[in-house]
């Protein structure tokens, strides 16, 4: 009865294998390769990392505030008992309510730091794909970069008046890790800027000097006025401690936000550059060679494995190629779309840029 039932029907009955393969098919549906490449989160560069960076901004300034208006006396106190008229960023962010102001703050603040870390290491590995001391200069950058995000979470929830010695342990590492990360940074910029046109790079390769050496002055000079407070317990000295130690801090997060120079390009480049990639699709050329293998051999992509500048893409991303090399195609694809002031985040994007790359 059923056979017959789907003979006069004209529909063939199901049998497992076609039912299974139903069932995986519309399970499979929402992840096809079209929906993967399709960006889950579109995000401005721009304003991806100016928020991140307002948020330690506006906590620190608002604790600051609370701290100079309601808690005077307790947060500029000193342990040899002077005048002091401006404290530190520890007291500051030791009392209630500034002390949740300012964890909530560095909270949401933390998660795109360690986006923008991988971004930077991503980046930098593309860039210096055949210079090995660049290369692990670039791992050590990454490395510092972390260590100075976790320092940071560590003086934010350990209070200097909750365990001391693990705060201090967390600001002296903080700022180590961030200077010598400037540093570093600086380097690999210098010689980006060597080898690259942009005048984005150019000014932004100038302006993280710029504020290292504001940095490193400022460091210096918190580091006289606190000895010589502790030394001689003069009146004032602990404020002008603070006052440099406010400097450091923000150099530091003017630093951060340079990054916007290094990867946000006008929409109008993004608009152009998929415009080309749209045009000619798979068509055959004159002599049997399809459209990709005419635009590899005009590249010079697989010319004795060498390293060649590829003009046409300067203002896209990358500025060594390695010829031949899948993976740094790979890799050059994901820098592309965070060059041009965009911040996707894909599942086959992550994939390529943090695990394959």
């Amino acid at each position: 009865m059923p056979s017959s039932t789907a003979a006069v029907s004209g529909k063939k009955p199901l049998n497992r294998n076609s039912f299974a393969a139903y069932l995986i098919k519309m399970l499979h549906l929402p992840y096809s390769s079209l929906d993967r490449d399709r960006p889950l989160i579109k995000i401005p560069f721009n304003v991806f990392v100016t928020g991140m960076v307002l948020l330690p901004v506006s906590g620190l300034l608002l604790s600051l505030f609370i701290s100079i208006v309601y808690h005077f006396e307790d947060a500029n106190y000193t342990h040899c008992h002077v005048a002091n008229y401006l404290p530190s960023i520890s007291a500051a962010i030791s009392r209630v309510p500034e002390l949740y102001i300012w964890r909530f703050c560095i909270g949401l603040h933390s998660a795109p730091r360690f986006l923008l870390a991988a971004t930077y290491l991503a980046f930098y590995r593309v860039r210096f794909a055949a210079r090995l001391p660049e290369l692990l200069l670039s791992w050590l950058a990454f490395a510092c970069n972390l260590a100075e995000n976790c320092a940071l979470l560590l003086l934010t929830y350990v209070a200097s008046t909750e365990i001391y010695t693990v705060h201090k342990a967390g600001f002296l590492t903080f700022i180590v890790s961030s200077q010598l990360y400037m540093l570093m940074t600086c380097r690999l910029w210098y010689v980006i800027k060597s080898h690259y046109v942009s005048k984005e790079e150019v000014i932004s390769y100038r302006w993280k000097v710029r504020l290292l050496l504001f940095n490193l002055s400022c460091c210096g000079a918190a580091a006289y006025f606190f000895r010589r407070h502790n030394k001689h317990c003069e009146a004032g000295v602990y404020t002008f401690f603070a006052l440099f130690e406010y400097l450091v801090v923000f150099s530091n997060m003017a630093f951060h936000t340079t990054s916007i120079m290094d990867f946000a390009q006008r929409r109008e480049d993004e608009a152009r550059q998929r415009g080309k990639k749209g045009r000619n699709p798979d068509k055959k050329k004159e002599g049997g060679r399809s459209m990709q293998s005419e635009k590899r051999a005009r590249a010079g992509w697989r010319d004795e494995g060498r390293l060649e500048e590829d003009a046409g893409r300067r203002r896209a991303g990358t500025v060594w190629k390695v010829k031949g090399s899948r993976r740094a195609d790979r890799m050059e694809a994901v820098c592309d779309t965070l060059g041009h002031g965009w911040l996707c985040v894909t599942t086959l994007q992550w994939e390529n840029c943090f695990l394959t790359g």
